[in-house]
């Protein structure tokens, strides 16, 4: 009689695990289904960025942070998306693969135009940069505008800044100058007639801003050190940081 309760004890844990066994399957459903949905989300973005097509935000994705500097109230950019209000002409830009351009290097030479500071050229084995500066006026007080353009080994266009100095009035031809700099340098794979002059008009309002052109997401904002600074700043949306590289440093002659 004495084995029969051991007997008992055994058949008892044995249904205790056979209880927990629908349990498990089910955790391992719900993580399933969770694991799935952050897949999904993940590749959407990852074909915007392959395709160059402009990601729909929510008009309320987008809520700039307020912080006091120096007595001042300052809108800060908090989310890297872009509110839908933002978006200018996305729909309508033309893109094209990108394929080997011109020589980086006599593009840049081509920006010493009238007005222009003579362009300064770097390169790498992993990519180049071309520097210029256009200045509208004399003195050292007259508006300016310094743009910086990287490309990559095809020649395509990276990353670029327009740094504008000004102090905001009748500073239309600057805006003019800094973006024809751009178009005349090309290698953006991709072509919008109305896109510049609608960016054109963003930009005179001087204020920050983040919007997204084909492959490319941009961003204005004001220095924080020197209010007549304004950086308008653009990058290849699926591009990483660019690779460090021994950089020859050349100032081209007109």
């Amino acid at each position: 009689m004495k084995p029969e309760p051991q007997i008992q004890l055994k058949q008892s844990g044995r249904a205790e695990k056979s209880g927990l066994l629908p349990i498990s399957l089910w955790m391992g459903g719900v993580f399933a289904i969770i694991f799935a949905t952050f897949l999904l989300a993940d590749g959407q973005r990852n074909l915007h960025r392959l395709t160059g097509q402009p990601i729909a935000y929510p008009p309320d994705s987008f809520k700039p942070s307020k912080t006091s500097r120096g007595g001042n109230t300052v809108h800060d950019q908090t989310s890297d998306r872009a509110p839908t209000s933002l978006l200018l002409s996305t729909s309508a830009i033309e893109i094209k693969p990108l394929e080997r351009l011109g020589d980086p290097r006599e593009r840049c030479a081509e920006m010493a135009t009238q007005g222009y500071e003579q362009p300064r050229y770097l390169s790498s084995e992993y990519f180049s940069q071309c520097t210029v500066m256009f200045i509208d006026g004399e003195g050292e007080a007259a508006p300016s505008v310094f743009i910086q353009i990287q490309t990559d080994p095809s020649g395509g266009v990276s990353s670029f800044r327009l740094k504008f100095n000004t102090d905001e009035t009748d500073a239309q031809n600057l805006i003019q100058e800094g973006l024809n700099a751009l178009q005349r340098f090309g290698g953006f794979g991709q072509t919008d007639d109305s896109f510049f002059p609608a960016l054109a008009s963003r930009i005179q309002k001087w204020d920050s801003f983040r919007i997204l052109w084909g492959r490319y997401s941009l961003a204005m904002h004001r220095e924080v050190s020197d209010a007549t600074r304004f950086n308008l700043l653009g990058r290849l949306q699926h591009i990483s940081q660019p690779v460090s590289g021994i950089w020859q440093n050349e100032l081209l002659a007109e």
